[in-house]
């Protein structure tokens, strides 16, 4: 995750400079990587297109007006961790997931949490709700999960107190989770 902050503060700042020149991101302000599935070095790219089968996509849209999109895939048994805004106020998490395969997931394909990370503890407080609509509220000084979709498959929780960072894990499903995640804060 740090290489892909360095990644996207670089390139922040090279489109500053060359304001003048040719566009550095897509028109809508989508920055497009291809992360290795293997060693999660990421590859920025132009267009959603240009990732090989060895690697998935990451797109992010720049955070504006208390809002940020993150849209991502993640194979069986692996992890797709990211940062919680850096506030002193709670974070409404909305995640929304796909197999892509024409199905459905039963009972639903969401799910979203409502998280606050103290500033002087560190620890994180919640209130989850797991796709089938059931809820649970709890900390990270108890628990790491916090919410989860297909009955606890891929399931949203603590990653890392010291960074504020949380991550989704994907279950036993033989095909690659696709993930769309909207943080409002």
């Amino acid at each position: 995750m740090k290489q892909l902050t360095v990644v996207i503060t670089l390139l922040t700042a090279f489109c500053f400079l060359l304001a003048m020149g040719l566009p550095c991101q897509a028109t809508d302000n989508t920055v497009y990587v291809c992360k290795n599935n293997i060693t999660g070095k990421p590859r920025l790219v132009n267009s959603s297109s240009k990732c090989n089968a060895k690697e998935y996509l990451v797109m992010l849209t720049p955070a504006t007006d208390h809002y940020q999109e993150l849209a991502f895939s993640i194979n069986s048994g692996e992890s797709y961790s990211f940062a919680l805004p850096k506030v002193q106020a709670p974070v409404r998490i909305e995640v929304s997931f796909s197999l892509l395969n024409g199905g459905t997931e039963t009972p639903s394909e969401i799910m979203y949490a409502v998280v606050n990370q103290d500033q002087q503890s560190g620890q994180m407080t919640w209130i989850g709700t797991n796709s089938d609509g059931s809820q649970l509220g709890s900390n990270s000084t108890v628990n790491t999960q916090i919410a989860s979709i297909g009955g606890g498959d891929t399931v949203l929780e603590v990653d890392s107190l010291e960074n504020g960072t949380v991550k989704m894990t994907q279950g036993s499903s033989s095909i690659a989770g696709h993930y769309i995640v909207h943080l409002w804060y």
